[in-house]
């Protein structure tokens, strides 16, 4: 995504910040130190990702302000800092890494703190790459309090809380309460979450004058993202910002976009003004060019008008989410109000950015009806939203150490979203079947590789009183593709514990080379047998999707005694089914103790005290094109049971309901 910084040896981080890097020289006679020279570390933000970025570096600040790297655009907001040579006396330096893409990330973490530093580094080595020990210099605050130093102020690190990880370093309280309340996290020392301080003294920071300038990202012929490279005056903050698009239209956001409804040529006139009362203006020249414009995106596309499916009889399933065993299930017959309620429920649904899910009663696996996913064409990759839901209504019902649960749920595909070969953002990185590796060892997207896969479930913790968790957590267990290719597959945990990473899979090493993606049922689905290209259709052996069908899906999670040392659940196992239409289900994924490569599943800080909970059904694609222009892709989910048994295949529509015992 941005230039790859140098990347030093732990020993310069740990020496980096020590009282030995700012002796004498040897030999000679001891002189002052050389304080570093104050830099201005520069935000920047990502629409198309919301993702935030800050950088320090010149030659980075060029690149994205020149729109090379399309997307980025100023926020208008930075604060001062020093730079990371020399080192300065009382300074420490910030470290940044990236988050590696196979590991389902895009982002920059930075840290003020060596410790944290090489904590990262260690702990978190198979998700986030070290990219430098030293971007730029800053005063640490008082590690309890978070106090930070005269002269300077606090700088604020707010963590997005979801499964893409991106943090925002502020040094405005309003800004920080106003990521809080689209859910941040605070993170950092003390009550008010400090990562490090800022520079405010006016001997650090050179005397300034208001200046702006105007930043044009296109976005498509007609459409452009403008942001502005305003500095304020010596000790003044920008407070507005006044745009004239030149077509009549005007707005007053920091970043913004604009799309124009004429061909032609648009003086965009800026106006800003600081705290100082000072002004400054800049003028851009864009020329759009409008074409058709392409159909509005509606809000739930109808459904496909593929051949019905044979409908289950409604008894079957009556008498599945009977059985002994059972603690909740979903039969998705109405809209249930309840779902659509302010957050902090035990049920609900997430809309999403194009669509929200629906329940339609013309497709359905039984009953009256089943909930709907819509992804249209030129979609993010949250288009379609998400339905959650706690084990029960009171969050009383959950799984530790030495429990066992499974949870079953039926879903069919339209032929679009079984044949789409869904394409990764542009500019993005990502191992995809037939891409260019880069020099760093990623495979870059502007070649149209593949998205990183399609999620159909996660199950993860539940949320306790008084306390919320998103679907990313230390327990989540997330079934979806293996990247384009159809067939199913699935990994463990947003965090990683003592025996493995971040998203690591369930994926059996066979022979020297080779891996089972599939490792339930013999001869098995393996890594070597997927082709590459952009083909969807997955290799021999494996259990895949197939389009126009109720197919049925259950996961069988068995937990151990909890490891408090590694955070894990010993002896843990889980087990994948899944089954066409009307056939009886096959073992896909069992990862259990003594295979090859087995971990255990992570448990979460013992502190956090998390138990498995709660079911996501998404088909959530992370990084997704929202460029690419495809046909409607549907999916549907019905019949969802969650049960202290495994729970029994459904019943041909032609035999009588299988009994409890009938499986294996």
């Amino acid at each position: 995504m941005l230039k790859q910084l140098v990347v030093l040896p732990l020993l310069a981080l740990i020496l980096g910040s020590s009282d030995f890097a700012n002796s004498a020289s040897l030999g000679g006679t001891s002189t002052a130190p050389v304080p570093p020279a104050s830099v201005q570390v520069v935000e920047y933000y990502h629409a198309g990702l919301d993702h935030y970025f800050i950088t320090a570096d010149g030659p980075e600040i060029a690149l994205l302000d020149s729109g090379a790297t399309a997307g980025w655009a100023r926020t208008g907001k930075q604060f001062a800092a020093y730079a990371s040579t020399p080192i300065g006396t009382g300074l420490s330096p910030v470290c940044r890494f990236y988050g590696r893409p196979e590991a389902g990330l895009d982002s920059h973490f930075y840290s003020g703190s060596p410790d944290e530093c090489a904590a990262v580094m260690i702990k978190f080595a198979t998700s986030w790459q070290l990219e430098s020990t030293d971007v730029f210099q800053v005063p640490m605050p008082n590690l309890s309090s978070g106090a930070c130093p005269a002269l300077t102020t606090p700088v604020f690190r707010l963590f997005n809380n979801r499964t893409d990880a991106n943090h925002r370093y502020t040094t405005d309280t309003i800004t920080k309460q106003a990521m809080i309340s689209r859910g941040y996290v605070s993170e950092g020392y003390g009550p008010d979450g400090v990562a490090f301080c800022a520079v405010v003294s006016t001997s650090a920071t050179p005397s300034t004058s208001l200046s702006a300038s105007i930043v044009v990202t296109p976005v498509t012929l007609d459409t452009f993202d403008f942001s502005s490279s305003a500095i304020a005056s010596t000790g003044a903050a920008i407070v507005s910002y006044a745009w004239n698009f030149g077509d009549g239209t005007t707005d007053t956001n920091a970043v913004t976009s604009h799309k124009f409804t004429l061909s032609g040529t648009y003086p965009v006139v800026l106006t800003v003004t600081d705290s100082s009362g000072a002004t400054a203006t800049a003028t851009r020249n864009v020329t759009a060019t409008v074409a058709a414009a392409p159909p509005p995106p509606t809000t739930n596309p109808p459904p496909t008008t593929s051949p019905p499916p044979t409908t289950a009889p409604t008894a079957d399933f009556d008498a599945r989410k009977s059985r002994p065993g059972v603690v909740r299930w979903f039969d998705f017959d109405v809209d249930d109000s309840a779902w659509h309620g302010p957050s902090g429920k035990n049920v609900g649904i997430d809309p999403g950015t194009r669509t929200t899910p629906t329940i339609d009663t013309t497709n359905k696996a039984s009953g009256a009806g089943a909930l709907r996913f819509d992804i249209p064409s030129q979609s993010d990759g949250n288009a379609a939203g998400a339905f959650f839901a706690n084990f029960s209504s009171d969050l009383a019902t959950q799984f530790g150490e030495n429990t066992e649960f499974f949870v079953q749920w039926r879903q069919r595909f339209n032929q679009a979203f079984v044949d789409t070969y869904f394409k990764i953002y542009p500019g993005m990185y990502f191992t995809g079947d037939g891409a260019r590796k880069d020099k760093d060892g990623y495979f870059k997207a502007t070649d149209g590789s593949g998205q990183g896969g399609i999620k159909l479930a996660n199950i993860t913790t539940g949320d306790q009183p008084g306390r919320l968790f998103s679907s990313c957590t230390a327990l989540e267990t997330v079934i979806q593709t293996y990247y384009q290719k159809r067939l199913v597959w699935a990994y463990n945990s947003c965090t990683g514990s003592g025996s493995h990473g971040a998203y690591a899979a369930f994926e059996e090493p066979y022979g020297p080379y080779d891996f089972k993606l599939q490792n339930g049922t013999a001869p098995y689905c393996l890594y070597s047998q997927q082709a590459s290209g952009t083909g969807t259709t997955a290799g021999p052996n494996c259990f895949a999707w197939v389009a126009n069908e109720w197919m049925t899906f259950q996961m069988g999670i068995t937990l151990g005694p909890r490891d408090n040392v590694k955070n894990e659940f010993t002896n843990s196992r889980v087990r994948l089914w899944g089954a066409r239409e009307g056939q009886p289900s096959q073992l896909v994924i069992d990862w259990k103790p003594g295979i090859n490569g087995y971990f255990p599943l992570t448990a979460g800080l013992l502190a956090d005290n998390e138990k498995f909970g709660k079911v996501y059904l998404l088909p959530y694609m992370t990084n997704l094109d929202p460029t690419q222009v495809h046909a409607l892709a549907q999916t549907w989910y019905d019949e969802l049971i969650i049960s202290r048994q495994r729970i029994a295949d459904p019943a041909p529509t032609t035999a009588t309901p299988v009994s409890a015992g009938s499986f294996p």
